[in-house]
Protein backbone atom coordinates (compact mmCIF):
# COMPACT_ATOMS: atom_id res chain seq x y z
CA UNK A 1 0.00 0.00 0.00
CA UNK A 2 3.03 2.21 0.02
CA UNK A 3 3.50 2.86 3.72
CA UNK A 4 6.45 0.46 3.90
CA UNK A 5 8.40 1.67 0.86
CA UNK A 6 11.79 1.38 2.61
CA UNK A 7 11.20 -2.31 3.33
CA UNK A 8 10.30 -2.86 -0.33
CA UNK A 9 13.44 -1.08 -1.48
CA UNK A 10 15.58 -3.18 0.87
CA UNK A 11 14.14 -6.36 -0.70
CA UNK A 12 14.68 -5.16 -4.26
CA UNK A 13 18.26 -3.92 -3.84
CA UNK A 14 19.98 -7.30 -3.16
CA UNK A 15 17.65 -9.27 -5.47
CA UNK A 16 19.36 -11.10 -8.30
CA UNK A 17 18.22 -11.90 -11.83
CA UNK A 18 17.39 -15.56 -12.45
CA UNK A 19 16.73 -17.03 -15.89
CA UNK A 20 13.80 -19.46 -16.31
CA UNK A 21 13.68 -20.55 -19.94
CA UNK A 22 13.16 -17.44 -22.04
CA UNK A 23 12.16 -15.34 -19.03
CA UNK A 24 14.27 -13.44 -16.53
CA UNK A 25 12.96 -12.67 -13.02
CA UNK A 26 14.34 -10.74 -10.05
CA UNK A 27 14.46 -13.03 -7.01
CA UNK A 28 14.90 -11.76 -3.44
CA UNK A 29 17.79 -13.02 -1.34
CA UNK A 30 17.34 -16.17 0.75
CA UNK A 31 17.19 -14.08 3.91
CA UNK A 32 14.52 -11.78 2.49
CA UNK A 33 12.49 -14.82 1.38
CA UNK A 34 12.72 -16.20 4.94
CA UNK A 35 11.45 -12.93 6.42
CA UNK A 36 8.66 -12.62 3.84
CA UNK A 37 7.58 -16.21 4.42
CA UNK A 38 7.53 -15.72 8.18
CA UNK A 39 5.54 -12.49 7.95
CA UNK A 40 3.02 -14.15 5.63
CA UNK A 41 2.55 -16.90 8.20
CA UNK A 42 2.09 -14.40 11.01
CA UNK A 43 -0.35 -12.07 9.26
CA UNK A 44 -2.09 -14.06 6.56
CA UNK A 45 -1.81 -17.81 6.58
CA UNK A 46 -1.36 -20.04 9.57
CA UNK A 47 0.11 -22.97 7.67
CA UNK A 48 3.49 -23.72 6.15
CA UNK A 49 3.83 -24.19 2.41
CA UNK A 50 5.90 -27.17 1.33
CA UNK A 51 7.73 -25.05 -1.27
CA UNK A 52 8.88 -22.65 1.50
CA UNK A 53 10.15 -25.51 3.65
CA UNK A 54 12.02 -27.08 0.72
CA UNK A 55 13.50 -23.74 -0.37
CA UNK A 56 14.79 -22.98 3.13
CA UNK A 57 16.09 -26.53 3.65
CA UNK A 58 17.98 -26.39 0.32
CA UNK A 59 19.45 -23.01 1.24
CA UNK A 60 20.58 -24.33 4.63
CA UNK A 61 22.14 -27.43 3.03
CA UNK A 62 24.06 -25.22 0.60
CA UNK A 63 25.21 -22.91 3.44
CA UNK A 64 23.61 -20.07 1.50
CA UNK A 65 22.08 -18.27 4.49
CA UNK A 66 23.83 -15.20 5.85
CA UNK A 67 22.73 -15.43 9.50
CA UNK A 68 24.27 -12.08 10.43
CA UNK A 69 22.25 -10.33 7.71
CA UNK A 70 19.15 -12.30 8.75
CA UNK A 71 19.61 -11.18 12.36
CA UNK A 72 19.96 -7.54 11.26
CA UNK A 73 16.74 -7.84 9.24
CA UNK A 74 14.89 -9.32 12.21
CA UNK A 75 16.06 -6.56 14.53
Amino acid sequence: MGEQSLIGQSVIAPAKAVQFGAYCFRVPSVEDRMIISTLQRMFRHFYRRLCDVLDLARSADQCAIDYDYLRSLAQ
